[in-house]
C-alpha cells in the first residue's frame, strides 16, 4: 500500500511473516489499528472527524444509509488470503444444494455480524477461499448458493469494450455463463486470492490470475480484484476489475502495491 496503509509486504501471501503492519488509515490522523494479528488489521475513527474512513463505508452515489450515519464509528478490516488447492467440494458446498434454508440462515447470520467479529473474519476468510478453489476446479454451479438469484454481474470495461463480453449478465444462468465464457478465454487459468476488505455490506477481494494462452502456451500473471455487493446474505452485485487501483476507488480506499 502507498503512504501510510501498508508497506512493505509480500505479492503472494498479503502482508508475510515479519512484514510491517499498518497503523494509521490515509486521511484520518484520528484512525488507528485496533487490533494486529497475523490474521487481521482492524482500523477504528470517528467517522466525523474523518473524511476518508467515512468515505470507505459510504457508496458512492452518495445515497445516505441510516444505518451508517448511525455508526459511532467506522470499522475497515483487511486481512490476508491464502487457499490450497481442492479437488472436490467442500462441506459446506455440499450442503447448501442439500438443506437450502439452513444455508441461508448462516449466510443472513454471517453478515449480520460486525466486520469486527473474529466469527465473521473467520468464516468469511474460509468462503472466499474455497470459492476461488470452486472456480479453478471449474465447478461453477458450486457458487450458486451464494448469489441472489438477482445477480448483476459486471465484467471489466475493457472486455466488453472488445466486444468479448456482455455490458451485463443477470441472474444465475447469467452467472454461469459469464464464468464459463471467463475461464474458456484461456486454455487454463486459475485464481491466487490474496487479500478480503470488508466494508459491512461490500467485501473487496485483490488476487492474481495465473493463465496460458491456447494457442502460444505462454504463462501470465495479473493482478485482479472483485467487488460483491451484499444483502440479506447473498451477493446481488458483482462487479470484475482488471485493475485492483479501480476496485479500491469505487469503495474510497487509497491504491496500494
Amino acid at each position: 500500500m502507498n503512504g501510510s496503509l501498508t508497506q512493505p509486504r509480500t505479492p503472494s501471501t498479503g502482508w508475510g511473516r515479519g512484514s510491517e503492519r499498518p497503523n494509521r488509515f490515509p486521511g484520518c490522523p484520528t484512525a488507528r489499528a485496533t487490533r494486529r494479528g497475523s490474521n487481521v488489521v482492524q482500523f477504528r475513527a470517528d467517522p466525523g472527524r474523518c473524511e476518508r474512513s467515512w468515505t470507505a463505508l459510504t457508496p458512492r452515489d452518495g445515497r445516505d444509509t441510516g444505518r451508517v450515519v448511525s455508526q459511532e464509528r467506522v470499522d475497515v478490516v483487511w486481512q490476508p488470503l491464502s487457499a490450497r488447492k481442492r479437488s472436490r467440494r467442500a462441506p459446506e458446498e455440499w450442503l447448501a444444494p442439500r438443506l437450502p434454508r439452513l444455508f441461508d440462515l448462516g449466510s443472513r447470520v454471517l453478515f449480520g455480524l460486525s466486520p469486527r467479529s473474529r466469527i465473521r473474519q473467520a468464516l468469511l476468510r474460509r468462503t472466499v477461499c474455497v470459492g476461488q478453489a470452486t472456480y479453478n476446479r471449474r465447478d461453477f454451479e458450486a457458487l450458486l448458493p451464494l448469489y441472489h438469484p438477482d445477480v448483476e454481474v459486471h465484467p471489466p470495461k475493457e472486455w466488453v469494450d472488445m466486444g468479448d463480453f456482455d455490458p451485463v449478465y443477470r441472474g444465475h444462468d447469467g452467472l454461469l455463463r459469464f464464468y464459463r465464457q471467463w475461464a474458456g478465454a484461456w486454455a487454463d487459468n486459475w485464481a491466487e486470492p490474496q487479500e478480503l476488505i470488508d466494508l459491512g455490506d461490500r467485501l473487496v477481494l485483490l488476487g492474481e490470475i495465473q493463465a496460458r494462452g491456447g494457442t502460444s502456451g505462454i504463462e501470465v500473471g495479473r493482478r485482479y480484484a472483485m467487488l460483491w455487493h451484499t444483502r440479506g446474505g447473498k451477493v446481488t452485485r458483482e462487479q470484475v476489475f482488471n485493475d485492483p487501483a479501480e476496485a479500491l476507488e469505487a469503495v474510497g480506499l487509497p491504491e496500494h502495491g
